[in-house]
């Protein structure tokens, strides 16, 4: 009896601190509940519509009203040729996302981060992360007519005396477009955060190294590049592939072959390349 009335007591102990912290801090779970609400809101309830991915669901009978047809859309997909190339591409295009796009944020925000000239400096990390507002609609339309038969690239190429080039149906132009846009978007952008961690880089570390010897070269690759190794270790994956728009063939407009095929894509995210 006398554990029993200890270990009841530890536990309204434990029960009792546990409100009293809540109640000191209720003003930061207060701060906490509109995000919690926006991911249950956003995140979690449209979870149901999942179900769309395993039914032959046709809208007027809803998703409630639909035939099961288990995981018949996702055979479909995987029995599907383009689906492998797809699968491929993804697989390809993501490797070199990866590393272009962290070669590429590390590398602007060492270059922006050499810039003495305050005003300057900001003017110039406004330009490179401004494209990342930009949506991919607005990204693909500027590609279009810079590089279509009839684009601006190929006017000139004309000019010039040599043939147009059908960049957009090339397998080597295209692959090389696809990255190239990729990165522009996204370089200003994901140099931000190593931005923050070079503002927080000991000044002292520096003025060490120039009082060694140590050039403008030779304290970016001594001090700036090891201060935000461990930042760099932690996003270096997230550079990865975004949402642009996705072309998947099909002659039939089957809504739970494309929920099916959306499912799969939200873990993948497959990409059909014109080769």
């Amino acid at each position: 009896m006398q554990e029993n009335s200890r270990s009841l007591s530890v536990k309204d102990k434990k029960r009792t601190a546990l409100w009293r912290n809540i109640k000191n801090a209720r003003y930061i779970y207060l701060m906490i509940i509109p995000a919690i609400v926006f991911y249950i809101i956003f995140n979690y309830v449209p979870m149901y519509g999942i179900r769309i991915a395993f039914q032959d669901f046709y809208p007027k009978l809803g998703i409630s009203g639909s035939e099961s047809v288990g995981f018949a859309n996702f055979e479909y997909i995987f029995a599907q040729s383009e689906f492998w190339r797809a699968f491929r591409n993804t697989i390809v295009l993501s490797f070199f996302r990866i590393l272009l796009g962290f070669v590429f944020s590390v590398g602007t925000a060492l270059l922006i981060n050499e810039i003495r000239m305050r005003r300057f400096k900001k003017v110039v990390q406004t330009v490179f992360t401004f494209p990342h507002f930009l949506s991919w609609v607005i990204i693909a339309g500027f590609i279009n007519n810079l590089f279509m038969n009839t684009g601006s690239i190929n006017n000139l190429i004309e000019l010039l005396g040599g043939e147009r080039i059908d960049f957009l149906q090339s397998k080597g132009f295209f692959f090389g477009l696809l990255l190239f846009s990729d990165v522009w978007k996204e370089a200003g952008w994901g140099s931000i955060v190593y931005l923050a961690t070079m503002a927080g880089i000991d000044s002292e570390l520096y003025d060490a190294a120039e009082m060694d010897g140590a050039n403008r070269f030779r304290q970016m690759i001594s001090v700036t590049l090891p201060g935000i190794r461990s930042t760099a270790a932690v996003f270096y994956g997230h550079h990865g592939i975004r949402d642009e728009p996705l072309q998947m063939a099909g002659e039939k407009h089957h809504y739970g072959f494309h929920i099916g095929y959306d499912v799969f894509r939200r873990r993948f995210d497959p990409v059909l390349l014109p080769y």
